[in-house]
């Protein structure tokens, strides 16, 4: 898949989302910083005003200082005006808390235990200076605060007259007639038109700046709204195209992929036309191979489970002995009921105890038959006849033949071989229990001719004897009647005449493709599925009779 080619929609709508959020951010960012300047605005019009306030009251508090020093003549009220000049002027510290003037600390009750000028010395102009008023406001406190500095020079040459007085004497009359004489109180008035521009100046700036912050801070506002809108919008499309892309909400599209996982096609996933190229839709698909698979190895199971009932009864209704061991031959996965009959042993006992096949053969033959398994050749099979000793102490004959069962990849998982008894010339087919294909290697190396018909009594099976007998290929003898190969042979009568074992024993003459009969003894044995239901019946020629004898045509009735 090519993601570099043109952008879907989905990535165009997260990557939308991605901007909208960072300018919400930076929105929002703007916005805390406007509220900030409006704080910091109005901070500054009330401080401004606080401290031009201050210079105002500190004209009145001198005032009234001076007053009463020269009408008590208390040197208290003298010091108490020298701390005021000195602190507006920057010579004493300034208080560090509570929004009252410096002197209302100072001239407390408690002053004498408590002292709260402890803040910065610094003028009163040079803390407006720090607040950032404009040149113009500046010069509108400088020109009041040289005026209160005229009126305070003008109280201190009244309290140095009072002190002057001729013979001792104090000369309040004329130090109090200076407090009052017009000129001074002109002065007085003259302190407020300078600090009440001032007011006005920082009024109309801070207001001003307060108006433009706010009109940012709706601005803001606004943006915040418009962004949020469009993630909003943008948010549904992606919910939209998420829908579209998946088939369905995400949680329908969970549940369907935990069905699958669990192996649960029971409920079919249904989808519209206009899904079809979508998760849902292929998830569907999915589900549809899938299940078809299921069955399809269900049916294949089925037949495996079928054959193998078959060749199980083939392989426990004959004579001979059929094994099938790992690569080593030292562990037995099967051995058929012939073993019983031939070793006298359980064939329980042999598959919990692989050394008793070791430990029943003859032991003059066991080097023997060792040196020949090691002696296989390239291609797997190895073969021997030895003799082996019953628990009754009796004597047999046999021979093994043995050769490899490769699983799919070509490997060797199994050895599997038949043991046939020798003692009495008798050999018997051998089959399997796992599976068809194991059956068949075994079948195939018998050198009696077999076949194998289904109910309908078509043959589905013939080995390497059986087309050497006939004549016939197996693809001409596959499918065919076998009524027209093995006569007379028919299936309802010979299933009628079988004993209770289910095997049973026929003379049958035997249609070669040269169009002579060969007559021979037969062993039918009937094959039964696991429900008892009859599937077919299998044919072995009797050893003796495995070639059996040539007949012509014109004799026979």
């Amino acid at each position: 898949m090519n993601f570099s080619a043109k952008p879907t929609a989905f990535r165009v709508s997260i990557f939308l989302v991605c901007i909208l959020v960072l300018a919400l951010a930076a929105v929002l960012t703007w916005d805390l910083f406007t509220d900030a300047e409006v704080d910091r605005a109005s901070e500054q019009r009330n401080l401004s005003i606080a401290l031009a306030d201050e210079l105002r009251q500190s004209g009145n508090v001198l005032g009234r200082l001076a007053t009463r020093y020269i009408v008590t003549g208390d040197p208290i009220f003298k010091r108490r005006y020298d701390i005021v000049v000195a602190t507006r002027d920057g010579k004493l510290a300034r208080p560090t808390s509570g929004g009252r003037v410096y002197w209302d600390f100072y001239f407390s009750e408690d002053h004498n235990s408590k002292n709260p000028l402890t803040g910065e010395a610094v003028p009163l102009l040079d803390l407006l200076a720090r607040l950032g008023i404009t040149p113009e406001e500046t010069a509108m406190l400088r020109e009041a605060k040289a005026r209160s500095d005229a009126i305070s020079a003008t109280e201190g040459a009244a309290i140095a007259r009072a002190d002057a007085g001729a013979a001792g004497v104090r000369d309040t009359a004329g130090a109090l007639a200076m407090l009052s004489d017009a000129s001074y109180l002109a002065d007085k008035a003259s302190v407020l038109a300078p600090i009440e521009e001032f007011r006005t100046l920082v009024d109309k700036r801070t207001h001003e700046a307060v108006l433009a912050a706010e009109r940012a801070s709706s601005l803001v506002r606004t943006a915040i709204i418009v962004i949020s809108l469009l993630l909003v919008a943008i948010l549904l499309r992606t919910y939209w195209i998420i829908h579209r892309v998946m088939g369905g909400s995400i949680d329908a599209v969970h549940a369907r992929i935990a069905a699958l996982g669990r192996g649960d096609f029971s409920q079919p996933i249904v989808v519209r036309e206009r899904s079809r190229a979508s998760v849902m839709g292929w998830l569907a698909d999915t589900q549809a191979r899938l299940s078809a698979n299921q069955r399809n190895s269900e049916d294949a199971m089925r037949r495996l489970q079928q054959s193998e009932s078959q060749f199980r009864q083939l392989a426990e209704n004959i004579r001979e002995v059929f094994f099938l061991a790992d690569t080593t031959c030292t562990k037995f996965t099967y051995v058929s009921p012939g073993y019983e009959e031939l070793w006298g042993r359980t064939c329980a006992s042999l598959c919990a105890e692989p050394a008793t096949w070791r430990a029943a053969i003859h032991p003059d033959d066991r080097s023997g038959v060792q040196a020949r398994i090691a002696s296989r050749g390239a291609d797997g099979k190895f073969e021997y006849d030895c003799r082996i000793i019953r628990p009754d102490g009796t004597l047999r004959w046999i021979r093994v033949r043995a050769f490899p069962v490769r699983a799919e990849g070509g490997q060797v998982d199994h050895i599997a071989g038949f043991a046939v008894d020798m003692t009495h010339r008798t050999k018997l087919e051998v089959v399997t229990r796992d599976d068809g294909r194991r059956f068949s290697s075994v079948v195939d190396h018998l050198d009696m001719p077999c076949f194998m018909a289904n109910a309908q009594g078509r043959i589905t099976y013939c080995n390497d004897a059986a087309l050497a007998l006939t004549g016939w290929s197996r693809v001409e003898l596959l499918g065919r009647p076998s009524s027209e190969i093995l006569a007379p042979f028919a299936l309802g009568p010979a299933l009628a005449a079988s004993n209770d074992s289910g095997t049973w024993r026929m003379e049958n003459r035997v249609m070669a493709r040269d169009g002579m009969l060969a007559a021979s003894t037969w062993r039918h044995i009937r094959l039964t599925s696991d429900e008892g239901m009859v599937e077919g019946t299998a044919m072995v020629a009797e050893p003796a009779s495995s070639r059996g004898i040539p007949l012509p045509l014109e004799g026979v009735a």
